[in-house]
Formats: C-alpha cells, structure tokens, sequence
C-alpha cells in the first residue's frame, strides 16, 4: 500500500513541479502513514530520482537526518490535528514577488475568493525564533 501512495504523491508532486509550485529546496510534502510516522519529501531531493519519500516518526530521531528541513513542522501539525492526512508547503513565485511590497493578497478567482479569502502576508524576519513564528501562525492563541 505504501509503494502505491509513493507512486500516487510523486505524481502530485511531479504535477506541482510542473506548475512552478514546489521548490527544490523551499517546499516539502507530507502523507501521514501511521498514527505515529509520515512520510516527507527528502531535503534536496530532485523529483525525477527514484526514492524522494522517506518514513520519519514524529519524536525526532536518526530517521530525520534525510527529511526535508520542514519535517518539525510538519510533525506539529500532525501532533496537533489528528485528522490531518497529507501537508503541501507550496507557494508560487509570483505570490513571493507579491508579498515584497504588500501585506495581504486577495484571490480573484472564484473558489479562492469564497474558500480562502483575504489573507494576510506574515513578515518572518527574526531568524532566530522561525520555528516559534511559525507555529504561531499556523495555531495562533
């Protein structure tokens, strides 16, 4: 079953690529595989090689040393929302052009008008507490 999911993600991912959405080394993709383990895209992986998942747990341990560096975010995520199946770190380049001169952005489309709305455009400068910033973000208080 997991060499199909393998396959099927790679797929997405290949069709992100493809779309100038995932990055080499600025995105990550995650598909929970068990209550405790995920699988997450290799750092500096390129998606035409072969093996670009591998199967961490969520405590950090050796198995992390080959994860993509956003695997502590990912595993956050899964620690904090039990009903999360996969996680894409995604982002268009143009939307990253964008957020230099603005602090939120508004979709025109449809379904991202409706489903997502106005959002605002987070500034992470202090370095230092990323991981902090982040999770603030993602679960704010």
């Amino acid at each position: 079953m997991k060499e199909n999911m393998k396959k099927d993600y790679k797929l997405v991912l290949n069709t992100l690529f493809e779309k100038n959405l995932f990055h080499i080394y600025q995105s990550s993709f995650s598909i929970r595989t068990e209550n405790d383990r995920f699988m997450i895209n290799k750092k500096d992986t390129i998606f035409c090689e072969e093996d670009i998942f591998t199967e961490i747990h969520y405590k950090k341990d050796l198995s992390w040393q080959d994860a993509s560096k956003d695997a502590h975010i990912h595993s956050y995520i899964y620690q904090k929302v039990s009903t999360a199946k996969c996680i894409a770190h995604i982002f268009s380049t143009n939307l990253v052009a964008y957020s230099l001169y603005h602090n939120s952005f508004n979709p025109i489309d449809y379904y991202g008008t409706d489903i997502i709305g106005r959002q605002n455009i987070h500034n992470l400068q202090n370095h230092n507490n990323l991981s902090k910033q982040i999770e603030n973000i993602i679960f704010p208080k």
